[in-house]
């Protein structure tokens, strides 16, 4: 479970239950308002969950398959960020949004970096 940059939301692994037999991602508002799907169906064992510093998207791990995915809020859409040689244990997003360094579960003897996975910044208004 983990609570967004601005605290607006809360997203969090529901495991399976009544309503679906496979695990999802939910993203949950704070304000009280309808939870909503992020990740749902891709397999059971998300990992990792970690916004983005912008409250944009979240980072999650699929255990089996090892796979990196974000997903966007306002759009839904599920983007596939990279395949990691092993299960990471912990993974942390750089302040500015460039980088993604994580430690890994297990012997591996080689260093990995993730650069511009991250949407390009808009000028807000």
């Amino acid at each position: 479970m983990t609570i967004s940059p601005d605290g607006k939301n809360l997203a969090f692994v529901e495991g399976p239950d009544k309503h679906s037999k496979l695990s999802h991602i939910l993203l949950l508002p704070t304000d009280g308002s309808q939870p909503r799907v992020l990740a749902e169906g891709m397999i059971n064992g998300y990992w990792l969950l970690q916004w983005t510093p912008d409250g944009e998207s979240l980072l999650f791990f699929i255990h089996r398959t090892k796979e990196l995915w974000r997903p966007s809020f306002p759009t839904g859409e599920l983007s596939f960020v990279s395949r990691l040689p092993t299960e990471p244990n912990a993974g942390r997003i750089s302040p500015d949004g460039r980088h993604f360094s994580y430690t890994l579960a297990g012997y591996v003897s080689e260093v990995w970096a993730l650069e511009n996975f991250l949407p390009e910044v808009s000028a807000r208004r």
